[in-house]
């Protein structure tokens, strides 16, 4: 009898203590009731276990959902990391569990202070063209697809403008979340995620780059709000994203999926990981089939996702879609010379 006292008064104690009742009254009534067994005792004894078990189960979920976290899952991912050029990054991961699913990620982190890579949006008017085929076109060393766009007007769908061209004004019906954002540049020092102005982005100056997408995650360190009834949102397809991370530097995102190998995320959970992994301003961009990420190696533009049109887990399932957002080396400077004098000893 002692030794059970002993356990229900410790165990009861632990419980009380949690939900912050006063423990010496609650100790001597629980020794009143032990004295003097009663139908008091065994409810007291039945409302403590359940008391008890109600906390063991709030205990095991802060565990779990602790274990389940965007960090706990990200400190696992092995990266393999490639310098493309200087101040540029490739990082890839073949992961067997994130968020409970197979993942596959791609990154490419561009320092802006060290690489000499130019920003500009590929596109062909009026017709499509592949991510891989628009990164070739201007000699990019690296690419990822970008606008949201109908395959009715052949235009992207959401507020463009290309080397200060307006090629594309937002279509009619379209939600205000797939362009609540836009990435705008000159140049890879001036390129950043921006905001509409309150009356719409046609008030944004058609000098520069911007192209508008969505949804918008995060702007400078402050997280943006999204719809949750939207299944666009909640879930898990291919997703492309571009982050601008906490020291400066640009990140090219995707995220493979509707495959047996790679699930996808939500746009959730692109937010979190892209958090982990340092941004603090993110946009999506169009994703599903269209996603897609290039890199040039050996002199020759490699897709290096599992694009998912065609149904495998290959390279080969690229899909045409309206632009690309492509970084590439300068071009050449050709000096023009007069003559040329050669002195042969």
């Amino acid at each position: 009898m002692c030794r059970v006292n002993f356990v229900a008064k410790d165990r009861i104690l632990v419980v009380i203590a949690s939900i912050n009742l006063p423990q010496p009254r609650y100790f001597q009534y629980m020794h009143y009731c032990i004295s003097k067994p009663s139908l008091l005792f065994k409810r007291t004894i039945k409302v403590s276990l359940g008391l008890l078990i109600v906390l063991s189960s709030a205990l095991n979920a802060q565990f779990v959902t602790e274990q389940r976290s965007p960090e706990n899952y990200y400190k696992n991912v092995e990266w393999i990391d490639s310098t493309l050029a200087e101040g540029v990054v490739w990082k890839r991961a073949l992961i067997e569990n994130f968020y409970e699913a197979p993942q596959s990620f791609n990154a490419i982190i561009i320092d802006r202070t060290k690489s000499n890579l130019i920003p500009q949006i590929g596109y062909k008017y009026l017709t499509f063209a592949k991510t891989s085929e628009l990164t070739e076109e201007v000699n990019g060393l690296v690419g990822i697809n970008a606008s949201f766009y109908s395959a009715e007007t052949r235009k992207p769908v959401s507020w463009t403008v290309a080397n200060g061209r307006l090629q594309a004004h937002t279509k009619q019906g379209v939600k205000d979340h797939f362009e609540n954002g836009a990435i705008r540049f000159n140049n890879l020092r001036d390129l950043f995620i921006i905001t509409p102005p309150p009356t719409g982005w046609y008030l944004v100056k058609p000098d520069s780059n911007v192209l508008a997408a969505g949804p918008l995650m995060m702007i400078e360190g402050e997280d943006v709000d999204y719809p949750m009834d939207s299944e666009f949102v909640t879930k898990r397809h291919p997703r492309s994203a571009l982050g601008i991370l906490e020291d400066g530097n640009i990140l090219l995102f995707t995220a493979d999926g509707r495959n047996k190998m790679a699930d996808g995320l939500s746009i959730p959970e692109l937010h979190s990981i892209l958090k982990v992994m340092g941004c603090i301003s993110a946009i999506n961009l169009d994703g599903g089939g269209s996603t897609t990420i290039t890199v040039r190696k050996q002199d020759s533009v490699h897709v290096v996702n599992y694009p998912s049109d065609n149904k495998k887990f290959d390279h080969k399932g690229e899909r045409s879609v309206i632009n690309a957002l492509i970084f590439a080396p300068p071009p050449p400077v050709y000096v023009e010379v007069d003559s040329l004098y050669i002195k042969h000893n």
